[in-house]
C-alpha cells in the first residue's frame, strides 16, 4: 500500500469520531478538532506537522484549489478568523481538511446540525457531485442552477444523517433516484387516486373536467379583458363569476375569494372588527391542518362570544348575549362530524329572524357543503368552498345581501384575497355546468355516482389482464369510500382490489406503487393493501394494469 492509500485508509478508520474544539494531541484518537486530526494522521505516515491550522498552512507548497491540480493528501484550508496579521493569508485561516480524491475531503467539523456536534466526516463538494455520471444522467436536461440546488440538498441530507459517501455509494445512487422523482418537471404531476377518498386534500381535492381546459385555451399566450368593462374603462375582474353566482343561487350579490377560510375572515373583519361575534360552543369546530374557528375570529380583530353549551344551544342563549357590542351572529356547519343524543341547536332561519329584529347580520359558514344541498331563498350572508362538494377549483364563495357584500368588497383585505384570471375562468366554466343539464360532467359527481356494477366491471377488466401466481394474487372486496375534504362522515359503498404478495408487506407495496412514473396512491386496511376503484378513472386502468403485471412477475 503506497503512502497516499495508507493516508486514506487511516483517515477512514476514524470516521464518526467526535469533534472537540482545542483537542489535545494526547486525546487522539478519541476526539479531534480539524488541525489535531491532520497532525495525528500525518504522524501515522511519518510526517510531523505543526499543531494549529495557521502554522500547517505555512508548510509545503501552495497550489490552486482546482480538482485537476489536487492530489490525495493535500491540505485544504478555509478562510477564517486566524492569521489576518500574516500577509501570506490576508483572508485568515479558519479550518483545514484533507483531500482524499474524487472531489472529497475528510475533516473534523464543529458545525452543529439538528442539535448534534459533527465529528469526523467525508464531504463532497457540489462541483464534483455535478460531474457524477449517475447525477448527470438523471438531471441532464435540467438547468444548471437547479442542478446545483438539488446537489446541495442531497449532500446536506447525507451530511445530516451522517451517511458516508465513500463507503455508502449505493445509498447515494438511491438518493439521486429519489431526487429525480421528487423534482421531475419541477411541477405537480399526474397521480392515480386509489385511496377511495373522492376529495383527497393531498391529491388536489376535486378533479376538474378536461372540457374546461379546452374552453380556456384562449386565455393562454395572449391578453384578456380581465378588468375592462364594455366601454373600455377599468372594470371589476370578478364580474362574470359574480353574475353567474347571483343567477345560479338567486342571490342579491356575490363574491369569490381564494378559499372559504378567507371568505370567513373577510366577513368577520369587514362586519365585526372590534365587535363581538356570537357563536354556539357546539360550533367552535376545527378543520384539517389544525385550522380552528376561534383562531380566525381572533385574526379578524373580532371578539369571540360563546353561547350555549357543547351539546345544547337554544335561541335564548343568543338573545341573552346580544348587546350594543354585538357585530355579527355566526353559524357554522358541522361538516364532517355529527352530534347525536341529548342535543339541541338553533336553525339558520331562527338566527336570521333574530338578527334582523336587532339589525345584526347573520353569517352562515357552510364550509365543505354548499347551497344546493340546503337551498335557502333568504339569507344575509352565506359562504362555502368551491373545491369540495361543489366540485370546482379552490375558492371561497360568498353570497348575500348587497349591503353586506359591498362592505366586504370595499374592505382592504378583499384585494389580498382576489382570484387570479385562471381560477376565475375555471370557476365560471364550472358554474356554467351547473346551469346546464347535468352536473355529472364534473368528475367528482361522476365518480360519486358510479354503481357497484360499474366498479366491478372495471376491476374484472384489470384482473383479466394480470396473471396470478403462487406468490401473487388479486382479490375483489367490498369496502367503503368517503367524500373527504372535511365534507361528510357518511360512507359510500365501493369495491377495492386487494393486492396480495407473499414476499412484500403492505408498507413495501405502498412504497412500490408510490415510486412508479405515475404514482398510485392506495390505502392499507385490515392488513391488506387496497386499490379502491371508487376514485379510479377509466384512463387510469392502463398504468394500473402495467404496475400490477410487473409486480406479479417479481
Amino acid at each position: 500500500m503506497d503512502i497516499k492509500n495508507k493516508l486514506v485508509y487511516f483517515a477512514k478508520k476514524h470516521l464518526g469520531k467526535p469533534y472537540k474544539y482545542g483537542s489535545k494531541p494526547y486525546e487522539a484518537p478519541k476526539t479531534f478538532d480539524c488541525s489535531s486530526f491532520v497532525q495525528y494522521l500525518y504522524k501515522k505516515i511519518g510526517i510531523n506537522l505543526p499543531r494549529v491550522a495557521l502554522d500547517q498552512a505555512s508548510v509545503g507548497k501552495t497550489v490552486k484549489p482546482k480538482k485537476e491540480l489536487l492530489q490525495v493528501g493535500d491540505l485544504l484550508f478555509i478562510k477564517g478568523g486566524w492569521g489576518h496579521y500574516n500577509p501570506e493569508f490576508p483572508t485568515g485561516i479558519g479550518h483545514v481538511g484533507i483531500y482524499v480524491g474524487d472531489g472529497k475531503i475528510i475533516n473534523a467539523r464543529s458545525k452543529e446540525i439538528n442539535g448534534k456536534e459533527k465529528g469526523l466526516v467525508i464531504e463532497e463538494n457540489v462541483e464534483s457531485f455535478l460531474n457524477r455520471k449517475d447525477f448527470q444522467s438523471a438531471f441532464a436536461d435540467v438547468p444548471l442552477k437547479i442542478q446545483k440546488t438539488v446537489a446541495r440538498e442531497i449532500l446536506q441530507e447525507i451530511r445530516e444523517s451522517l451517511q458516508l459517501m465513500a463507503s455508502r455509494n449505493d445509498d447515494l445512487k438511491y438518493k439521486i433516484l429519489q431526487a429525480q422523482k421528487k423534482y421531475s418537471n419541477f411541477n405537480f404531476k399526474r397521480v392515480i387516486n386509489a385511496t377511495g377518498i373522492l376529495l383527497h386534500t393531498n391529491l388536489g381535492r376535486a378533479p376538474l373536467p378536461s372540457i374546461i381546459l379546452e374552453n380556456l385555451k384562449s386565455l393562454f399566450g395572449t391578453y384578456t379583458d380581465l378588468e375592462v368593462d364594455e366601454e373600455g374603462n377599468r372594470g371589476e375582474r370578478a364580474r362574470f363569476v359574480s353574475w353567474l353566482l347571483k343567477t345560479l343561487f338567486e342571490a342579491e350579490d356575490a363574491l369569490a375569494v381564494n378559499n372559504n377560510a378567507g371568505a370567513v375572515l373577510l366577513a368577520l373583519q369587514a362586519l365585526a372588527r372590534n365587535k363581538e361575534v356570537l357563536i354556539s360552543r357546539g360550533e367552535l369546530v376545527e378543520i384539517g391542518g389544525s385550522f380552528r374557528i376561534p383562531d380566525i375570529l381572533c385574526s379578524s380583530g373580532a371578539y369571540l362570544c360563546e353561547v350555549g353549551t357543547t351539546n345544547r344551544t337554544h335561541l335564548c342563549d343568543y338573545q341573552n348575549n346580544l348587546s350594543d357590542k354585538t357585530g355579527l351572529i355566526l353559524k357554522v356547519h358541522p361538516s364532517n362530524f355529527n352530534q347525536s343524543g341529548f342535543t339541541t341547536s338553533v336553525s339558520y332561519e331562527e338566527l336570521l329572524a333574530l338578527g334582523r329584529l336587532h339589525h345584526i347580520p347573520v353569517l352562515y359558514d357552510m364550509g365543505s357543503h354548499f347551497l344546493f344541498e340546503d337551498q335557502k331563498k333568504d339569507f344575509d350572508l352565506v359562504c362555502f368552498s368551491a373545491d369540495k362538494l361543489m366540485g370546482g377549483p379552490q375558492a371561497g364563495i360568498i353570497l348575500g345581501k348587497s349591503k353586506y357584500v359591498n362592505k366586504l368588497r370595499s374592505d382592504a383585505l378583499y384585494r389580498a384575497m382576489r382570484l387570479d384570471k385562471f381560477t376565475l375562468g375555471v370557476l365560471a366554466e364550472c358554474l356554467k355546468i351547473y346551469m346546464g343539464a347535468s352536473k355529472n360532467e364534473l368528475p367528482f359527481y361522476n365518480l360519486q355516482n358510479r354503481t357497484l356494477d360499474e366498479l366491478r366491471c372495471m376491476i374484472d377488466g384489470v384482473k383479466s389482464c394480470v396473471q396470478s401466481s403462487k406468490h401473487f394474487d388479486l382479490k375483489t372486496i367490498e369496502t367503503v369510500s368517503y367524500c373527504g375534504g372535511g365534507s361528510t362522515a357518511q360512507g359510500l359503498p365501493s369495491l377495492a382490489l386487494a393486492v396480495l404478495h407473499r414476499d412484500f408487506s403492505c408498507e413495501s407495496l405502498k412504497k412500490y406503487f408510490l415510486m412508479l412514473d405515475i404514482p398510485i396512491y392506495g390505502r392499507i386496511e385490515s392488513d391488506m393493501f387496497l386499490l379502491d376503484f371508487k376514485t379510479v378513472f377509466e384512463k387510469d386502468t392502463g398504468p394500473l394494469m402495467q404496475a400490477l403485471k410487473f409486480l406479479g412477475s417479481t
